[in-house]
């Protein structure tokens, strides 16, 4: 048993995350290993396992924390016997691997709960109110026994119970999609104001806009949901992002204001659901996955329930996206933070990668006479001879 708080490996990326002097480091536990690739541990299966203080995760360095726990010979491979709890901000957790993970006490945490493999036993904890719990494939949840035990329970990323984001933008009929851009395809940057000047930097750009002006027109147009850019190709994301300032030092990628909050903010005042539209950008070397992943862990994390949903952008089968970006992970990352958020895929109309709908972007033009997509006009020009 460790008789202190836990300190989550520093050697996971070279970063403390939490600052207790009495904190010990989890892989001091005999055969306890950093997870390759995210924050996380292995838990090995000779011997179980039982931790006697509370488990701390830290979100200043990662909202989730993975847990692998492999399969030993006991009924019982890990526990976790004070509970776990959150500092700094929303935290979940994440357990796969065959063995069992049993928790005891207060389960203190805002974030999501994904079990995707083996036994997760919560029989004996409690959780906090309305919990969120997501659940994959043939992974066994044992649920508290307190009555009084309110858990929103996901199938597979699918809400249980009635009333989910994706059913209700489902019903949606009529919304407007609008590109805002500093940086990338159909960019505004370039275009001038009302008064005839441009923007001469990216604050300058987002404090042209005018949020509730911009709601005035979409209540007008009688739109039911939005789709805002919170950034494109050209990875500008619009409010202030600690990942641009990690991975970008030094370049002008982002303004000061929070525009996507405040455009959160005024459209569940107006009653409009609102999407953003992401692209993951098309990598030429590594450590591109572990960027884009940062960048949408932050703008996740950072928005939680306002957000309803999110639109990726250019994963046709034959672009460097499908080979380049790991959507595998990037969804795990996505549906991790929360699992209610709608996913959309401009990927040509088929549904992969776990995305909720895929969605073809049309802009029509005209092409000899008829209306045409681009996606067809690509298509058509990519086989033609000439």
């Amino acid at each position: 048993m460790i008789p202190h708080r836990l300190l989550w490996a520093t050697a996971l990326l070279s970063l403390p995350l939490c600052s207790w002097l009495d904190a010990v480091d989890l892989t001091k536990i005999p055969g306890v290993t950093p997870e390759q690739g995210r924050i996380g541990f292995v838990f090995p299966s000779a011997k179980s396992v039982s931790i006697a203080e509370p488990i701390t995760l830290a979100h200043e360095v990662s909202s989730v924390c993975s847990f692998v726990i492999n399969d030993g010979p006991d009924a019982q491979d890990v526990a976790f016997l004070k509970g776990i709890r959150e500092a700094g901000g929303s935290c979940g957790f994440s357990k796969s691997g065959q063995g069992t993970l049993r928790i005891e006490g207060d389960v203190s945490l805002g974030g999501v709960i994904t079990l995707y493999e083996g036994t997760l036993d919560l029989s004996k904890a409690r959780l906090a109110p309305q919990a969120r719990i997501n659940v994959w494939g043939t992974a066994k949840l044992i649920p508290p026994t307190s009555p009084d035990t309110k858990i929103d329970l996901y199938r597979n990323s699918l809400k249980v119970a009635s009333g989910s984001r994706r059913d209700s933008w489902k019903s949606l009929k009529y919304g407007i999609f609008s590109h805002f851009v500093w940086n990338g395809y159909g960019m505004t940057a370039f275009s001038p104001s009302e008064d005839g000047h441009l923007s001469t930097d990216i604050d300058h750009f987002a404090q042209s806009f005018d949020v509730k002006n911009y709601l005035d027109h979409i209540i007008a147009a009688k739109a039911e949901y939005v789709v805002f850019t919170a950034w494109h190709s050209g990875t500008c994301p619009m409010f202030p992002s600690k990942a641009m300032q990690k991975w970008a030092p030094g370049r002008r990628s982002c303004p000061q204001r929070d525009l996507l909050g405040e455009l959160l903010d005024e459209c569940k005042k107006r009653g409009i659901p609102a999407l953003f539209y992401c692209h993951p950008y098309q990598p030429v070397a590594e450590p591109h996955n572990d960027w884009i992943n940062d960048l949408f862990a932050e703008l996740i994390d950072r928005y939680g329930d306002r957000l309803h949903g999110l639109w990726l952008d250019e994963n046709f089968q034959d672009c460097t996206q499908d080979r380049m970006v790991d959507y595998p992970r990037l969804m795990r990352t996505i549906k991790e933070r929360n699992p209610d958020l709608v996913i959309t895929h401009n990927n040509g109309g088929g549904q992969t990668y776990g995305s909720d709908e895929g969605v073809q972007e049309v802009q029509w033009e005209s092409r000899e006479g008829r209306a045409a997509s681009v996606y067809q006009i690509f298509l058509q020009t990519a086989h033609s001879p000439e």
